[in-house]
This record gives structure tokens, C-alpha cells and sequence, in this order.
């Protein structure tokens, strides 16, 4: 039972007691941070408070702040990082270890901080979660060949895979395709405000889709246009707060909802040139793709 603070009624559950709080005028915001004020570990600033969720999860405003405090207290900052994932894996009930963008975009630390302190493997084997990529990896292989790729017809403005045949054709799922092997690895391109509108209000048909491609055993991967670090800042992108409110945690917390349902992956290129290079590598990896954890090797190895 949750007790309110403002008038000692009881309710159920957090979102019984948020509308109750409504009948007060008060936001949740000034609600939680007034009764419940939480403060950065490293400067004692309020955390400012954005969703339910981030607020009693965070431990630093900043990202910068975290990895301060990590590098002054490197006794304990091993500690600090798996205390961290445990609580999101005990709070979200998950079973499956977070890949680098759900860590990314959940204030947790990056997959590299992990492998250097002990590897993530074992921490995620410790807490009992399965991890369905290869963190031990340090090299990759692609083909070299020419391919067939299909291009979806509802794609105004393809990428252009100059290497390559390309056939347009309709598409189950993705926009692009191997022919022949569309429903083995198929990529689903998006731009940032493409990416903003699907996984906010366009959330249902995006699952629609992703649920076609699972009922074929495909495997789904979804390459957005724009780095990550700048696609959980897009509220300050003056071009995409002209036409929408959404913060970025509403969309990211959609994204890793996904990731977990489905088991496919995300992820963010800087610019459609390194998007377009991306989607080549996966359809030419000499490997199973389902096993690289790309954003990880983009960011952290640099093999990608």
C-alpha cells in the first residue's frame, strides 16, 4: 500500500496515487521531489526528476558526473556499477542482460566499464541473466561480395548501396533485405524524427512489425540516422521541439520495452553515410550477426 504525503490516503498502486494527486494541483514532479528529494552522489545537486522510473533509479544528474565520481572512488566504483544493474534487473524482472544502448540510455554504465571489472559475461552470469551476445570479440569479418539488396517501395529516399544490386520490391517487414534471405536479417531504417514518431505514438504498428518479423524467426535491426548520444538529447534539437513535446526518456523507455520483448537490436550511426555503411557490414558479416551486440562494437572496439 502507498501512503501519500500530502494527505495520509492509501492507494494501491504508483499510478492510483498519481491521479489522485491530481485532485491537489500538484505534478508529480513536485510531489516526488519534495517528499522524496534524491541528490547526485558526486555533487549533492537535485536529481531532476523526468519519469517515476528515472527518478528513483538515478544516482547522478549527468552522465559526466557519474563517470567523475566513478574515476574519485575507484575503490568502490565496481560495487557502485553492479549495485546499479542488479537494481535494474530486479526492478524491470529482467532476464536477459541490457545490450549497450539499453545501458546507454538507462544511466547505467557502458558494457566496457563492465568488461574491464571482472567482464560483463560473469557479472550477468552472478545475477542470473542471460546474455545473448559476444562480448569477447576483438576482430570481425565481412565478405567481400556483390549482393542483391532489397529496397522497400514505401523508401522515398533509399540509401544507396553503390557496391551493390538493389531491387525494389514490398517488404513483410524493414526496409532493406538480402534477396532471398528476407526473412533472415532484415534493417529498418529510421531517421531521428522517424524514430521519435514510431516509438512514441506510432509505438503499436512498430510492434505490429516486429511481431511479423519474430512470427518468421527473422531477426529485426533497427538503424537510426543519428548518433545515440544525440538521440537521448533530441529535446534540445530546436527543429524537433518545434513539432513535438516528448522527452526522450518516454521514447527510450519504448525502445528497451522492445529490445527485451523481441531480442532484436537498435542502433544509432552519425549521419545516413555511416548508416548506409552500417547496413552494409550487417548484411556482409561473416558470422552470426545475432550474437554482435553492434552498438558496442561501433562505440567501444571500433570494428564495426
Amino acid at each position: 500500500m502507498i501512503v501519500c504525503k500530502i494527505d495520509n490516503s492509501n492507494h494501491e498502486t504508483n499510478e492510483a496515487l498519481h491521479k489522485h494527486l491530481r485532485k491537489f494541483k500538484i505534478s508529480q514532479a513536485d510531489y516526488y521531489v519534495e517528499n522524496f528529494p534524491r541528490l547526485d552522489l558526486l555533487t549533492g545537486e537535485k536529481i531532476e526528476f523526468k519519469s517515476f522510473e528515472q527518478y528513483f533509479s538515478t544516482r547522478f544528474a549527468n552522465k559526466n558526473n557519474m563517470k567523475k565520481w566513478f574515476k574519485e572512488n575507484p575503490d568502490k566504483n565496481a560495487d557502485m556499477a553492479i549495485s546499479m544493474l542488479k537494481e535494474r534487473m530486479e526492478k524491470k524482472q529482467l532476464t536477459v542482460a541490457p545490450m549497450e544502448v539499453e545501458m546507454m540510455s538507462s544511466g547505467l554504465p557502458s558494457i566496457g566499464f563492465y568488461e574491464g571489472k571482472g567482464g560483463y559475461e560473469k557479472i550477468c552470469d552472478d545475477l542470473g541473466m542471460n546474455l545473448l551476445y559476444d562480448y569477447s570479440i576483438d576482430m570481425m569479418a565481412f565478405r567481400n561480395e556483390q549482393l542483391e539488396i532489397i529496397v522497400d517501395t514505401r523508401e522515398t529516399k533509399p540509401f544507396e548501396f553503390k557496391k551493390h544490386k538493389t531491387i525494389e520490391r514490398k517488404l513483410d517487414f524493414g526496409d532493406y533485405a538480402v534477396n532471398g534471405k528476407e526473412n533472415e536479417i532484415a534493417v529498418e531504417r529510421k531517421s531521428l524524427p522517424d524514430l521519435i514518431g514510431s516509438f512514441v505514438s506510432g509505438f503499436d504498428r512498430v510492434e505490429r512489425e516486429f511481431k511479423r518479423a519474430k512470427d518468421k524467426n527473422a531477426y529485426l535491426i533497427v538503424v537510426c540516422e543519428e548518433s545515440l548520444a544525440t538521440a537521448m538529447s533530441f529535446n534540445h534539437i530546436p527543429y524537433i521541439r518545434r513539432y513535438t513535446k516528448v522527452r526522450p526518456e518516454v521514447m527510450f523507455h519504448n525502445i528497451r520495452q522492445l529490445i527485451q520483448k523481441y531480442n532484436f537490436q537498435f542502433v544509432f550511426c552519425d549521419g545516413v553515410k555511416r548508416a548506409t555503411d552500417v547496413t552494409e557490414r550487417i548484411f556482409l558479416y561473416d558470422g552470426d550477426i545475432r550474437k554482435i551486440d553492434i552498438q558496442y562494437t561501433i562505440d567501444k572496439l571500433k570494428i564495426f
